[in-house]
């Protein structure tokens, strides 16, 4: 599943190294708990071996290296702003991901597309990602995720209110045309349309 905040368009500006701002995408994908993470997890595993050594393995089980699994019913899933639990990460593992680079968008044909209706958050999809390893002054150690392309596989519920405009005709009624204001008379103020 795919939780696609910024996924179309750069989520916010990050600082690098060499003090420059660049564009950044953010993307959270989801996995049901009971799916079998054993690519994803062999992928971290991987990075931190040939970033740490052997020793990695076990920092990666005692917690010494932080791992990019997170956990949809625990605090990870909790808004850090209002304190509310994230719509549709119950019963899920999710992983955030970044690029520095617009990642490759693909509709069901393998066909590059922009369309939001496509990749929207809640949407079922494909991701290419590469693990790799993070050293942090403050947060210590860590392998994360890196975006490279999207593929959509099927239309999912959509969550965060990005579920498109809404369909005005459960909103609105059709307003005849009154030239003359409601009265009939020629309104001399706006007091005659609220009458």
């Amino acid at each position: 599943m795919l939780f696609a905040k910024n996924l179309l368009n750069p989520g916010k500006k990050i600082k690098a190294k060499d003090k420059k701002e660049y564009d950044y995408w953010d993307v959270t994908f989801g996995w049901p708990k009971d799916s079998d993470m054993t690519v994803l997890r062999k992928m971290v595993t991987e990075a931190a071996v040939a970033e740490w050594g052997e020793k990695a393995r076990d920092w990666l089980k005692n917690g010494t290296i932080k791992t990019p699994f997170l956990d949809g019913d625990g605090p990870q899933a909790v808004s850090k702003k209002t304190g509310d639990r994230y719509a549709g990460y119950e019963g899920l593992w999710f992983v955030r991901t970044g690029s520095y680079l617009k990642p490759g968008v693909f509709d069901r044909s393998a066909h590059p597309t922009d369309d939001p209706k496509v990749a929207y958050a809640g949407a079922y999809a494909y991701p290419v990602l590469n693990a790799y390893t993070w050293i942090d002054d403050k947060a210590g150690k860590g392998v994360t995720f890196g975006l490279s392309l999207v593929q959509f596989v099927k239309d999912g519920e959509r969550l965060g209110g990005g579920g498109g405009q809404a369909d005005p005709n459960k909103f609105f009624e059709k307003i005849d045309d009154e030239p003359d204001g409601p009265s009939g008379d020629k309104p001399k103020d706006a007091g005659g349309l609220f009458a």
